[in-house]
């Protein structure tokens, strides 16, 4: 299987480059991994250029304009990368018959549920990067459901040992004397780069072995928390670990008193992720 990932230095695609190499049969299987700079997502003319000459029999896009808050001021390439270029993915596999696993997440949701949301759930996002990620789910759905050529791969709130995420930036405040001031009151599911690329190499074993799959699906590490029970939680074990010795002190806050913010996030944003 001729396999495109899309993202490759990404938090994601490192951690699925990392435990593919092991993996895959090379004399069966070969990964194709485009970096930002191999595939520039606003160039149209590239995306489909670039689709069609590869031929993959399965994208992988991991790739995703993720900056929630700088999105609603550059909703245009918000779009245009996270919208516009997998439409133009999803259009040259309808006509070479491969399949896409799309990435999307949690913030195609509004956050009202009292439950975790199921993969079938309305979705209502609340700002452009999540309006963005609902387009795309919609448009390849629409385009390619139907032949069960797409599965839409929904997570929430990464973490891992690659890129900039949550967890390197409040390890790295905590040597910091400031106190933090986190937000107590958006809740979430924690998720690790490493297990999300791990649901994913079995996923593909799944598309390989033909069996049907549903177009949309979950997937989340396990436990439930607040931005703030987070940071707690990586200051205890950051302790523990001797990462240092007396942390910042963490303080909980609302939302509202996060001024730097400019997009609504979701207050509850839990994925079901019972049929992963």
């Amino acid at each position: 299987m001729r396999i495109l990932l899309t993202g490759a230095n990404g938090q994601f695609g490192t951690s699925f480059q990392q435990l593919t190499n092991n993996i895959f049969d090379s004399s069966k299987d070969q990964l194709i991994s485009l970096t930002r700079k191999d595939l520039d997502l606003i160039d149209e003319n590239a995306c489909r250029r670039t689709i069609e000459d590869i031929n993959p029999d399965l994208i992988i896009n991991a790739a995703a304009y993720t900056a929630v808050d700088r999105a609603e001021i550059e909703p245009e390439i918000a779009y245009a990368i996270n919208a516009k270029a997998p439409l133009i993915f999803a259009e040259v596999l309808l006509k070479s018959g491969g399949k896409l696993i799309q990435f999307s997440s949690d913030f195609v949701f509004d956050g009202k549920s009292k439950i975790p949301y199921k993969p079938n759930d309305n979705i209502h996002p609340l700002n452009i990067y999540g309006s963005t990620k609902a387009l795309c789910e919609r448009s390849l759905l629409s385009l390619l459901g139907e032949s069960n050529q797409v599965v839409v791969l929904r997570s929430s709130w990464i973490f891992g040992p690659y890129g900039n995420n949550f967890l390197k930036i409040i390890l790295k405040l905590l040597n910091s004397s400031n106190d933090l001031r986190v937000i107590d009151n958006q809740i979430g599911s924690p998720t690790s780069s490493i297990s999300l690329a791990k649901a994913c190499i079995r996923l593909i074993q799944v598309i390989k072995e033909g069996e049907e799959i549903p177009s949309i699906l979950h997937w989340t590490d396990f436990g439930i928390a607040s931005w703030y029970e987070l940071a707690v939680y990586i200051s205890q074990r950051g302790k523990k670990l001797g990462f240092f010795s007396d942390p910042a002190k963490i303080i909980p806050i609302k939302d509202t008193e996060y001024s730097s913010a400019k997009a609504i996030r979701p207050s509850y944003s839990v994925l079901d992720s019972s049929l992963t």
